[in-house]
């Protein structure tokens, strides 16, 4: 597995280079390598769409980041790219982080505006 930082720093142990849209992936099965390079799988991106990511859960094939906006998919595809990493909603930003849920690969989550919005891999 990978350990993955959502809205962390751009370089790693500066906290002036905070991101609240950058999220950072460890290198497989090694929670303290975080620098990407030609021969591990650590890795960094950062989305745009919103102004901050609000919270994300594991959703068992796939792991949903919200931002205060949209949503996204992450699924690991392997070397060389790791992950993919695929806006899946606009206008559907997460209320807060504790307001996202995954059940059987299904998410659901309410939304800054109010309502209630899921996502299903499909």
């Amino acid at each position: 597995g990978h350990l993955i930082h959502l809205g962390t720093q751009t370089t790693i142990g500066s906290a002036d280079t905070q991101d609240k849209m950058f999220i950072r992936f460890s290198h497989q099965e090694d929670r303290t390598d975080y620098t990407p390079t030609s021969t591990n799988t650590a890795g960094t991106f950062r989305i745009d769409a919103g102004t901050r990511i609000v919270g994300g859960v594991n959703a068992g094939t796939y792991t949903l980041v919200l931002t205060n906006t949209a949503a996204y998919a992450i699924r690991f595809v392997g070397p060389p790219f790791t992950f993919s990493i695929e806006q899946v909603g606009s206008n559907c930003g997460l209320m807060s982080q504790h307001s996202v849920i995954a059940i059987n690969g299904v998410v659901y989550w309410m939304g800054q505006a109010g309502g209630f919005y899921l996502y299903n891999n499909r």
